[in-house]
């Protein structure tokens, strides 16, 4: 699992709560920057977990650019409950969650 998470107690909280657990794997947890990108596809995890609609669907649409990784699932947490939003995540490859 990767965190890209802009809230940084957000970030490290689930970073804490998800290396407690033996069967996942945290291999990254960064908030957004330039790099990220390449942070990502360079630890090829199996799921990138998302805070901000932003990141992943504007500007550097991260998620469209995962799809590199063929086994990566995208999944989004608190996303707005706007529902052009909601479908416009879903349309790219997200799951998301509220």
């Amino acid at each position: 699992m990767f965190l890209l998470a802009e809230n940084c107690l957000l970030r490290e909280a689930l970073a804490r709560f998800f290396r407690k657990k033996e069967d996942i794997d945290v291999v990254g947890a960064i908030p957004y920057s330039p790099t990220a990108l390449q942070s990502l596809l360079s630890a090829k995890p199996d799921v990138v977990l998302f805070d901000s609609e932003g990141v992943a669907l504007t500007g550097p649409r991260v998620v469209a650019n995962l799809r590199q990784l063929e086994t990566c699932k995208s999944i989004m947490v608190g996303m707005e409950q706007d529902e052009s939003t909601f479908l416009k995540a879903v349309g790219e490859g997200l799951s998301v969650t509220f």
